[in-house]
């Protein structure tokens, strides 16, 4: 069922704009209303206007509301549905309806006045008596007025009977209607939210005379003149008071209310209502009070409405101190994380400075293996090249012209070589002759070959370009054979060295290992 209407109220809700949802949230706040239906159908018929809506709900005329219309036998009368009072009380209640008077002239009050007399004599009578014992509150004193002004809600008329009957010194009171002091003390447009204080007052209740003096005591006058009170006095004999009355149930008094504002969230709105509820009530004196002089009466009404606030405070505090401790638990939290952060980070730098150490060094590594490997590479070519070249010589030795030039040769270890060319042989015969002197001595103590047992079956390796690291000088004249391609006698012949040479093997020098 519950369902049923939250469903019921969100639909009435959907088609409104934001405007329109603001006044009906403020309005069901103020008047405690739960029917959002009924609510928006006032605020239709009254063309969205708050103040009007709210004139109409708290002083009612013979008209019928747009959320309640008048039945066929009572056209004039305003329907309302009875208060039934919540655990925790609202602070807004319907007005009585207001019975329509038809004027005329009636034999019956000449006739009943004399048992009206009466009644009201005995009535007095068993007032005083009973006051003299303490229990004139049984029955209040008769009224003897056989006339009286009907009650008005004009915010000064207690005001004016407070200051005639006990003085001008008294509390702050709210100069304006029971509705205007709650939305004084809601929190609204960026305001501070107020307790508000009800006090509802009955002329004719015995206690009245002893709570006004109370009411006018120096301590309830500082205490209640603070700015966060909101103190509205009510006569129930008026609409407004008998209105707060019956929001707040008060069946004795003088009946005290302290209101403080709280937050409920409603399913079919956006945002939470702001209600103000009941933190303390006296509802009318006990006994021990009634014994008390207004003096004790001031400093208990005191008290009484200090407690709710000072364990308000105490739950400010606490709230707060939690909220602080929340906070600085957060902070640290934070500071911690930050340092966490910041040591992760330079764990993170000290394992990229790492890795990049390590990427580095490997590829120094590799970088040198390669070398190496090369380096191995071209030792081996340049090698298996000098064991080939020396297999060519041994093969074409014997071979060519009978005419033959005679080579004194003196090597870069300091040790000579005799040898007989060809006179048609080119000067790279001799550089190939000198290159292989190492192969030769070796292959003269061993016998074998790194690349096999036969000299035949050494090839000279595919891609490998022999470079020669030394020339060939002649001392007298001095004079660099260093052109492998020119045949050896035009070489000889043309420095006078022709048919035997004295030929010295000179390295070349490097820039590089000069410097």
């Amino acid at each position: 069922m519950e369902g049923t209407e939250n469903a019921g109220s969100s639909a009435a809700l959907d088609g409104l704009t934001d405007d329109q949802r603001r006044c009906v949230h403020e309005y069901c706040a103020i008047t405690n209303t739960e029917d959002i239906d009924a609510a928006v159908s006032v605020l239709k018929a009254k063309e969205w206007s708050v103040q009007l809506a709210l004139h109409a709900f708290f002083e009612p005329t013979g008209e019928p509301s747009a959320t309640e219309p008048a039945t066929s036998d009572t056209p004039q009368l305003r329907q309302r549905r009875p208060v039934r009072l919540q655990p925790e009380t609202p602070l807004v209640a319907p007005v009585p309806p207001a019975t329509a008077v038809v004027p005329g002239f009636s034999w019956l009050p000449l006739l009943t006045w004399p048992f009206h007399l009466v009644l009201q004599l005995t009535l007095y009578i068993a007032h005083i008596l009973l006051s003299i014992v303490g229990l004139g509150h049984i029955v209040a004193a008769p009224n003897f007025r056989l006339s009286y002004r009907q009650p008005s809600d004009e915010p000064g008329d207690f005001t004016r009977y407070f200051e005639r009957t006990f003085g001008a010194t008294h509390p702050p009171f709210f100069s304006g209607t029971y509705t205007q002091a709650l939305e004084a003390a809601r929190a609204q447009d960026g305001r501070q939210p107020k307790y508000l204080v009800v006090i509802l007052w009955s002329k004719e209740h015995d206690d009245m005379e002893k709570f006004g003096r109370a009411l006018a005591h120096s301590d309830v006058v500082a205490f209640l003149g603070r700015p966060e009170f909101v103190l509205w006095v009510g006569d129930v004999a008026m609409a407004s008071g008998y209105q707060a009355a019956m929001a707040l149930g008060a069946t004795q008094y003088p009946f005290v209310a302290l209101a403080a504002q709280r937050a409920h969230v409603h399913p079919a709105m956006r945002q939470p209502r702001i209600r103000l509820e009941v933190a303390m009530r006296l509802n009318g004196l006990s006994p021990i009070q009634r014994r008390m002089n207004s003096d004790g009466l001031a400093r208990t009404l005191v008290q009484m409405l200090r407690t709710p606030l000072d364990r308000a405070d105490r739950a400010e505090r606490a709230a707060r101190q939690q909220q602080e401790e929340r906070r600085e638990a957060r902070r640290i939290v934070e500071m911690q994380d930050q340092a966490y952060q910041a040591s992760l980070e330079r764990d993170r730098e000290r394992e990229r400075v790492a890795r990049e150490q390590a990427e580095k060094e490997r590829e120094e590594r590799e970088r040198e293996e390669k070398i190496v490997r090369e380096q191995q590479q071209a030792e081996r070519m340049r090698e298996q090249w000098r064991w080939a070249v020396f297999a060519r010589i041994q093969r074409e030795q014997g071979q060519g012209s009978t005419d033959t030039c005679k080579l004194n040769l003196r090597l870069d270890d300091g040790s000579r070589e005799l040898h007989v060319f060809s006179a048609d042989a080119s000067l790279q015969h001799v550089f190939d002759f000198v290159e292989t002197r190492a192969v030769a001595a070796e292959w003269a103590s061993k016998g074998v070959t790194p690349f096999g047992p036969s000299l035949d079956e050494i090839e000279e390796p595919v891609g490998y370009e022999h470079e020669y690291d030394f020339v060939l000088v002649s001392q007298f004249p001095r004079c660099v054979f260093d052109d492998r391609r020119i045949n050896l006698r035009d070489a000889l012949a043309g420095k006078g060295l022709w048919p035997s040479a004295t030929l010295i093997v000179e390295p070349l020098f490097d820039a590089s290992e000069g410097e």
